[in-house]
């Protein structure tokens, strides 16, 4: 069942793919941003920030989460395993330096997307 909920994200994976980049924000509201792009047609929402803690960060994930959650749009997390699962976020988005694939997997619930 799990990962028959996994392929269906990934076929949900078209359309306006938006990534909200924290230090290109500056400072904007991220959550009313996310509003703005699902009000848009945005279909998925990617949050990045490589500076900021996770501490910070969480809140205005979760906040995201419940936005993406309401209208049927995904929500990914750039890096941060714990986030994802801390918010239950639809997916995670890694890059080279981060844990290798098969860590996350193993971490990561069958019905998670990840991207790298």
């Amino acid at each position: 069942m799990s990962r028959v909920l996994r392929q269906d994200k990934i076929k949900r994976l078209t359309g306006l793919y938006v990534i909200l980049d924290r230090q290109i924000l500056a400072g904007r509201n991220e959550p009313e941003i996310a509003k703005q792009v699902i009000q848009g047609g945005g279909k998925v929402i990617q949050l990045r920030d490589k500076q900021g803690s996770k501490a910070e960060l969480l809140p205005i994930a979760q906040k995201i989460k419940d936005l993406c959650s309401k209208s049927d749009t995904l929500f990914i997390i750039n890096d941060y395993l714990d986030l994802v699962l801390a918010v239950d976020a639809d997916g995670l988005h890694i890059g080279q330096r981060d844990l290798p694939l098969p860590i996350i997997r193993r971490e990561l619930p069958v019905d998670k997307v990840v991207g790298c």
